[in-house]
This record gives C-alpha cells, sequence and structure tokens, in this order.
C-alpha cells in the first residue's frame, strides 16, 4: 500500500499493525488472523474486539467466520466488505467480493 510500512504476513502472529505516514487520511490498519483462536473469550482477552469496533483503524480479518455472531453483529453496525477465495475443482480459486 503507498504510505504504508511493510510488516509481512501475520499467519504466526494474530495482529499486524501498520502505521500511515499521512495519519490525517488513516490513522491506523490492522490485520488481525483469527485463525488459531477458540473461543470469544480468547478474542476478547487479546484485546481485538476493542480493536474491530474502533472507529479510527480499519481492520482486516481472516477467518472471520470462525465468529458467526460477531461477523453479525459486525455487519449490523459498520461497513463490512467481505472477501471470499473459495478453491475450485480444476486446482484455481474463486473470488466473491460483496458488502454485508
Amino acid at each position: 500500500m503507498p504510505g504504508v510500512e511493510s510488516q509481512g504476513s501475520p499467519t504466526f502472529a494474530l495482529q499486524w499493525s501498520y502505521r500511515s505516514k499521512s495519519e490525517a487520511r488513516v490513522p491506523s490498519f490492522e490485520h488481525l488472523d483469527l485463525y488459531r483462536l477458540k473461543s470469544e473469550e480468547e478474542l476478547e482477552a487479546a484485546g481485538l474486539l476493542d480493536l474491530l469496533w474502533d472507529p479510527k483503524t480499519v481492520v482486516a480479518v481472516e477467518w472471520l467466520s470462525l465468529f458467526p455472531e460477531i461477523e453479525t453483529l459486525l455487519s449490523k453496525r459498520l461497513s463490512v466488505l467481505k472477501i471470499e477465495i473459495e478453491p475450485t475443482s480444476d486446482g484455481r480459486r474463486r473470488y466473491s467480493v460483496s458488502f454485508v
């Protein structure tokens, strides 16, 4: 992303933070990977629930579908762009993008 310092992939971390060089436009961009979390309590203990509700933060979440009740709450209160990636029978990937 232009104007944002790269941090790598959060594959082995729950969260990566990206700070904008121009905080006036996007103060903070957070990338969360929820795959290894087992419960909403773990999500809350890690401080990630508060982060999801921060109006000054743009958050990209992998594996939000593991927490359908949170996904539903977010979609009712915020603008959520959902990107789904599914493997196809010929070894390719199908992408679908929707607002929920």
